[in-house]
């Protein structure tokens, strides 16, 4: 069932997924460590980034300060350092 999930995640990361298509009920079924990144200026609104993060039952959250939806490009000093120590946690 793992590589079921982990393929529809893929399928779904892919193709902009909409809220329909990524439930708190499939997202419950994530073992895997996960870390969510937004930017708190992002285009995505944070009740919908904490509530994918709740749902979430192995996840950590990051909120990048004064970063929109590009926090990868805008921040990535700050970006890589979270992520690599996450990766060296997990």
């Amino acid at each position: 069932e793992a590589r079921t999930i982990a393929a529809k995640l893929r399928e779904l990361w892919l193709s902009a997924p909409g809220p329909d298509e990524l439930s708190p009920a499939m997202l419950a079924k994530v073992g895997q460590p996960v870390l969510v990144i937004a930017g708190d200026r992002d285009m995505i609104r944070l009740d919908h980034v904490l509530d994918v993060y709740r749902a979430l039952p192995n996840a950590q959250l990051f909120i990048l300060p004064d970063t929109g939806h590009g926090t990868f490009q805008s921040r990535p000093e700050l970006v890589n350092r979270v992520l690599l120590e996450f990766l060296r946690a997990s």
